[in-house]
């Protein structure tokens, strides 16, 4: 509970602040496909070989804004300092993340039950 004035108030809201370190090859960075989702068959391809995947070095300050379409995943942080990192989401009205039923591939993406 939070006291404003004399009133007692439950809390409904959180802020975090922090300074995340620059991403570095060896503390795990973001990964994309750039332009998979614009790609139809983007899955078979990275299958196959034909796409690849590249890493994100973002610094301290940087924001990246990008379509949740496109392929992507995080890759391992083998330093001994955790590299956190905030989410945020927007969602017109009624969208539903996630698929349930889905299944990942050998490559550890979320394929919708057909």
């Amino acid at each position: 509970m939070s006291m404003i004035g004399d009133r007692r108030r439950p809390l409904r809201s959180r802020l975090e602040t922090g300074k995340p370190p620059d991403v570095t090859p060896e503390n795990g960075p973001f990964e994309v496909c750039d332009g998979s989702h614009h790609i139809p068959d983007a899955i078979e391809k990275l299958t196959n070989g034909e796409l690849e995947f590249t890493p994100l070095y973002l610094r301290v300050g940087d924001v990246l804004v990008r379509d949740p379409r496109c392929i992507h995943r995080g890759s391992p942080n083998i330093t001994d300092i955790p590299r956190g990192v905030a989410v945020l989401g927007f969602d017109r009205e009624g969208t539903e993340r996630g698929s349930p039923g889905g299944e990942r591939n050998s490559h550890g993406l979320l394929r919708d039950a057909e």
